[in-house]
């Protein structure tokens, strides 16, 4: 970054700052977003005015504790070369208040728990070889995109489906890209820009492409530099939907997005789907609801 970080930026307005806000709680996400100033912020707590009720003790014990985590975070980085995930430090805070007594007016929000949840399954289902459905009020967007040899041209694959596995809607598409690295990056990015143009809630956005997923959630920073501006706007339009979720994926659960991406490739097919998938694809899904039920 150019010149010298304020403390501002560090704790409220870095996107890994935002990140962890917006994770912790999304009202006082949205109330740093007009917040120029920490000092004067906080001289405005007293203000009745405000969206939210500083006169709440775990308001502040909530506000306090997270700036804290920050600083500490940040802390870990610049001298001990240690770098943290919004994940990881949302469990850290959320375990600190659980095991101080500490009250806040509220958890995590809904988003952090279904992500924890979910990786969490991940993790504990390792040979899981098949898709796996979003819990009930969510939905799931798996992605793909697919490259022939020698070839800038990527068949590009979005599908969402339901908590019962049944489709709702898919978009295949044809792009120029440099490869399949910056196709993949290409398909997370169209995803989360229907998401929003649909303004959908509640939803699981899963691909196999296990370096970008990672990247997107702050996990690593290791895609090409090309890239760059790809991740930085996937990870803008997460904290802007909220109550999105992005998630890695095996191939082997990915299966009906990879048919789908083949299918775009191999006949430069762009077009949204609501009725009448391919048969295979078709077919793919429907083995796998069975399976979920087994």
């Amino acid at each position: 970054m150019n010149g010298e970080e304020t403390t501002t930026h560090m704790l409220l307005q870095c996107t890994f700052a935002r990140s962890v806000w917006n994770s912790i709680s999304q009202e006082v996400a949205q109330e740093l977003a007009n917040v120029q100033d920490i000092q004067q912020w906080v001289k405005s707590w007293s203000d009745t005015n405000s969206r939210i009720n500083f006169r709440k003790q775990s308001t502040i014990n909530l506000i306090v504790i997270t700036l804290w985590f920050i600083w500490k975070a940040r802390c870990e980085l610049v001298f001990d070369n240690k770098r943290s995930s919004t994940n990881s430090l949302t469990n850290k805070i959320r375990d600190y208040c659980r095991e101080n007594k500490i009250q806040t007016n509220n958890n995590l929000n809904q988003v952090q728990v279904l992500c924890n949840n979910h990786n969490r399954t991940a993790r504990s289902r390792t040979n899981i070889t098949s898709w796996n459905p979003p819990q009930r009020g969510w939905l799931k967007v798996n992605i793909d995109a697919y490259v022939l040899p020698d070839s800038n041209i990527a068949g590009i694959a979005l599908i969402i489906r339901d908590v019962a596995g049944q489709f709702v809607e898919a978009w295949t598409m044809v792009e120029r890209v440099r490869d399949i690295t910056q196709a993949e990056a290409v398909a997370a990015l169209k995803a989360l820009q229907w998401i929003y143009q649909l303004q959908l809630k509640n939803v699981i956005v899963e691909g196999d492409n296990k370096t970008f997923m990672d990247n997107i959630n702050g996990l690593c920073n290791i895609s090409p530099w090309e890239d760059g501006n790809i991740i930085r706007e996937c990870q803008h339009l997460v904290l802007c939907l909220g109550s999105v979720v992005v998630c890695f994926r095996n191939r082997k659960g990915n299966q009906v997005a990879d048919l789908l991406a083949k299918f775009a490739r191999s006949n430069l097919c762009s077009r949204k789907w609501c009725v009448n998938l391919l048969v295979c694809v078709s077919s793919k899904m429907e083995s796998e609801k069975i399976s979920c039920t087994v």
